[in-house]
């Protein structure tokens, strides 16, 4: 029994040690039994044991942010426990040590306790010569007293001294036996409140040990409890918190403690109960022993702990409550994963749905912002994700010092946040965006000493007026931020349920339209004539998608379904069909001239798209030098890396390939250096009005100065009026487009 109990509470100790060992990777090992930290693992622990004894010190392998280690510790550490002066076998001198043996060929009495995952016991020997020796001196005790009056003690024994005598011992052996059955918190020895015999002293040093083995178990239990507890705890962090106060204030005997978490500038503190009785009954906790214990979590946030107690704390317990320290600061940790945004420290996605629901089950009112950072990936872009994440945290910062103190801001993700705004009805909740919406416009951002402006657009909705679930309040203020755009972006929208509805309802309409018109085969390619600048010949023509309506008899031009094809993921079977259509075309008719080809984003980046209309070019007797295949400028800069690979892989297939729309408001010359692109489309924008705007000649002027170093084709849209003709050729555009020289047209004149 003392092996089997010196083995379980030596294991304690070794167990909770090792526990503590992978904090002080990269901290100062000043320990009296920690000998050194290897990465290196040696042969003889590549196998199951977790610890390992050899040349009188425990090798323990452990890991730590994946990496496997292996600490090695003095044997020392366990024998404050393996060889205390007090238990059931003191009185026989035993002597106890570790061994990986038990075949040992003692001459003594021994026992042996396994170690659990290791390879030693914790062996007790009593010699045999001290057995004979105490069994004689009873034996000649007993002689000597039974000599002259054998009878009477016989009879006194029989009846009466015997139950006396024996009393204590039963006792004893009866309490070890209630221990068998019964949990040891509600087993308790008080013969030695009754008696200073040995066996008293026997009883109170099995108390002694009851106690402390109970103080041990609660430690290891809160221990236990703070690592499988801590994903339930996340969301309840203040009230676990308490839980582990409260578990301290009794292990650690402490008269109340109380723990503060500081992050961002904001101060949380959890109390023990005993901390607040004591502080209602007036106690005057200044006059008691405070312990103190700081720990950072990361620069901007760290974790203090106080306790007060009558006597000063020893070192078992600092470097317990360091152990329990490091899994609060893990707990912390965890609950900022699961509940907060990395990047920008604000609510994430998942706790703001959270938060919206619990204002649904228990507000009145209160509004939904959605904002969007306008052109956030031209920016991440142009100037990179470092400079994007540096906005990211400046919006943050606007939105923290322009919003209501009641008012939560959370990531939604990408570029899109959500602020929900408690108490807050529609025109209170506009207010707000417009003020957040001026704030963000008017501060620029500085970026390699130039100044960065940023907008933003937002989407309002009210609770309950536009739903009474996260996702249709979502969806609502998704709608308005869509109009936010629509109508030109840095905008702050609210809509009323009608209106979200009737933007539905035509979405749903141009959805089933576009899959009506699909199914019935009514898209159909119009060609707007290309002309030479200089000539006036036609150089080629740009295939433009038409959706037949048979009730109205009439053509629908692609600016009223495109964007919806692209928002319900059908641009790119459109692009197919008005491909397949437009070659077949201009084979039947014999046709040598260009098609210029637009490409959705879905057409550009899927595999095998460029390859397939290869082989329709080829098959129709088309060559795909006479191809040019249109990206937008947008969509060139959206994904620069890709659609660089993507251009040459095409120029290999012999396509050749326009940037459209280029000056539309993503201009940047860099491009023409990375792009190998025959031509550039400047947009309509420029070109209306040209003959009378000083500023768009000198534009198209440096474009087409640009152009010409990097023999790049310049070709102008919508041209319309003569005189914008007449300066654009004067200013070196190669080819003109608009209806000056063609509309589209179903059929092309020969």
């Amino acid at each position: 029994m003392a092996v089997k109990i010196r083995r379980e509470l030596s294991q304690q100790k070794l167990d909770i040690y090792s526990k503590s060992l992978p904090n002080v990777i990269g901290e100062s090992m000043n320990d009296d039994y920690l000998l050194y930290i290897t990465g290196k693992i040696p042969d003889f622990l590549k196998n199951n044991y977790k610890y390992y004894l050899k040349d009188k010190v425990i090798y323990f392998k452990f890991k730590k942010n994946g990496k496997e280690y292996v600490a090695v510790i003095d044997e020392k550490l366990l024998y404050s426990q393996i060889m205390s002066k007090y238990g059931i076998v003191s009185m026989y001198n035993p002597n106890f040590f570790l061994a990986t043996d038990t075949n040992l060929n003692l001459n003594d009495i021994c026992a042996y306790s396994k170690y659990e995952n290791s390879n030693f016991y914790l062996v007790g020997c009593i010699k045999k010569e001290t057995i004979l020796k105490m069994a004689f001196t009873e034996g000649f005790k007993i002689v000597i007293i039974s000599g002259g009056s054998f009878l009477f003690f016989v009879l006194l024994f029989y009846f009466i001294a015997r139950r006396l005598i024996l009393f204590p011992l039963n006792y004893i052996k009866y309490k070890l036996d209630e221990l068998e059955k019964k949990d040891i918190r509600y087993v308790k020895f008080y013969l030695h409140k009754f008696g200073s015999d040995e066996l008293a002293k026997i009883s109170e040093k099995f108390e002694e040990f009851r106690i402390r083995l109970i103080k041990s178990q609660d430690k290891i239990y809160l221990v236990f409890h703070t690592v499988t507890k801590m994903l339930s705890a996340t969301n309840e962090f203040n009230k676990f918190s308490k839980f582990v106060l409260n578990n301290l204030d009794k292990i650690l005997n402490l008269e109340g403690s109380y723990l503060i978490y500081r992050y961002n500038s904001e101060e949380v503190k959890s109390f023990s109960d005993k901390y607040l009785q004591d502080q209602k009954n007036g106690l005057e906790l200044g006059d008691f022993n405070e312990i103190i214990l700081k720990r950072d979590i990361d620069s901007d946030s760290y974790i203090e702990f106080h306790g007060f107690n009558k006597d000063k704390p020893n070192k078992e317990d600092l470097e317990y409550l360091e152990i329990i320290l490091s899994n609060l600061i893990y707990v912390i940790k965890l609950y900022r994963t699961a509940n907060y945004d990395f990047l920008t420290r604000v609510f994430n996605r998942r706790k703001m749905m959270e938060l919206i629901q619990k204002n649904i089950e228990s507000s009145k009112k209160f509004a939904i912002l959605m904002l969007d950072i306008d052109d956030f990936k031209w920016i991440n872009d142009t100037f990179g994700h470092d400079f994007g994440d540096k906005i990211l945290k400046e919006i943050v910062k606007i939105l923290k010092n322009t919003r209501r103190q009641q008012d939560i801001i959370g990531r939604y993700g990408g570029e899109e946040f959500i602020i929900l705004c408690p108490d807050a009805d529609g025109k209170e909740a506009l207010n707000i965006a417009e003020d957040i919406r001026k704030a963000i416009s008017e501060k620029p951002v500085v970026v390699k000493d130039n100044k960065i402006y940023i907008s933003v657009s937002i989407g309002i909705a009210e609770f309950p007026i536009h739903g009474n679930n996260p996702s249709g309040l979502l969806k609502a203020a998704d709608i308005a931020l869509y109009k936010a755009k629509k109508e030109g972006k840095n905008k702050a929208v609210y809509l009323t349920p009608k209106e979200v509805e009737k933007i539905i309802s035509l979405e749903f309409e141009f959805k089933d339209a576009i899959l009506d018109a699909i199914k019935n085969d009514r898209f159909v390619p119009f060609f707007q004539p290309i002309v030479e600048a200089k000539t006036g010949n036609i150089y080629g023509y740009e295939v433009l998608a038409r959706i037949y309506d048979e009730k109205k008899n009439k053509y629908i031009p692609a600016y009223q379904f495109i964007n919806n094809a692209i928002k319900y993921g059908l641009a790119e079977e459109i692009d197919k069909i008005i491909q397949e259509k437009a070659i077949k075309y201009f084979s039947e008719k014999k046709l040598n001239k260009c098609l210029f080809l637009n490409m959705s984003k879905n057409f550009i980046y899927k595999n095998g798209n460029l390859e397939n209309l290869y082989n329709l070019c080829v098959s129709n007797g088309l060559k795909p030098e006479n191809v040019y295949l249109e990206i937008t400028e947008e969509e060139a800069i959206l994904d620069f890396k890709n659609v660089k690979e993507l251009i040459q892989y095409g120029k290999s297939l012999g396509f050749r390939y326009a940037i459209d729309d280029f000056g539309a408001g993503y201009s940047n010359f860099i491009y023409l250096k990375h792009f190998n692109v025959d031509i550039i489309k400047i947009d309509g924008s420029l070109v209306a009005n040209i003959h009378r705007d000083l500023d768009n000649q000198i534009i198209v002027e440096n474009i087409i100065r640009i152009a010409k170093h990097k023999n790049i084709k310049v070709l102008a849209e919508m041209v319309e009026l003569e005189e914008e003709k007449d300066i654009l050729i004067k200013l070196g555009v190669d080819y003109l487009q608009g209806y000056l020289f063609g509309k589209p047209e179903k059929e092309v004149k020969e």
